[in-house]
């Protein structure tokens, strides 16, 4: 055997193992010096406890990553793409339709999409049997809190808008639920099987052969890709949180820290 060729080896080895120790060493250290240190278990708790509201406001907020608000998609709607005339009150259908579509998984610009699609955002829109700003059917009158009677369903799906957006979400909800797995749409020689929220859309506008519903899911995907072109999808977005996210946290918590103790 060469043992000359041994001694490299059985320096890597020794070399090898004094690194591991030292790693290990370091850490219980830097973990010990943590506990006593501007990032101990109490200062960490209270840092993580800040992010979480930033983050609990902005989604409140229907606030992306990069810092838009669903009231951005609302001025695009209004603004660019000309088909939603919520003025006086767009922060506040804004408001209602980020609610509504948190509190049920829904992207918000989905919900905007049909509510642009439904009544062009305006609040006294109406047809024969539907009313306001998702266009609720008379059908659901004695259910999501409306009252039974008709005339009375009707002034408050009229006057209510964060009412109306509310039941929107439910009915839109309900049948993705229901629907997700797949339906065949058959009108007209035109056979189409929507699966999801398509199947979601298709069942919120109904199953009627006219032109008004033959084409309603690929309008309003249509204006849904429109507004998320225009900002980024709100809710997808607003999940992504990468170093320059958790590095502005830190950085902000550190100076408030600061602050406190001055």
């Amino acid at each position: 055997m060469d043992k000359k060729a041994d001694i490299p080896i059985t320096i890597l080895v020794i070399g090898v193992v004094l690194i591991c120790s030292i790693a290990i060493v370091s850490f219980f250290m830097s973990t010990i010096k943590a506990r006593n240190s501007f990032v101990g278990v109490n200062l960490m708790e209270q840092m993580n406890a800040q992010i979480e509201r930033t983050y609990f406001n902005e989604k409140e907020m229907g606030m992306d990553s990069a810092g838009r608000t669903i009231n951005d998609a609302f001025n695009y709607a209004k603004n660019e793409l000309k088909k939603c005339n919520c003025e006086p009150n767009c922060d506040s259908y804004a408001t209602f339709v980020s609610q509504s579509a948190s509190a049920r998984g829904i992207d918000p610009l989905l919900l905007l999409a049909i509510m642009m699609q439904e009544s062009e955002c305006k609040t006294n829109a109406a047809s024969p049997s539907s009313f306001g700003l998702m266009q609720i059917n008379l059908i659901h009158c004695g259910n999501y809190n409306l009252p039974s009677d008709k005339e009375e369903c009707k002034n408050a799906l009229k006057n209510n808008p964060q009412l109306n957006i509310e039941i929107g979400a439910q009915i839109l909800k309900g049948n993705y639920d229901s629907l997700k797995a797949g339906k065949e749409f058959d009108c007209m020689g035109k056979k189409v099987f929507y699966t999801e929220w398509e199947a979601a859309l298709r069942a919120y506008v109904g199953w009627g052969c006219d032109a008004f519903h033959l084409n309603y899911v690929e309008e309003v995907i249509a204006r849904y890709e429109a507004l998320k072109k225009s900002g980024g999808n709100y809710i997808e977005r607003r999940e992504t949180r990468g170093f320059l996210f958790w590095a502005k946290e830190v950085f902000l918590f550190s100076v408030e820290y600061k602050n406190q103790g001055s």
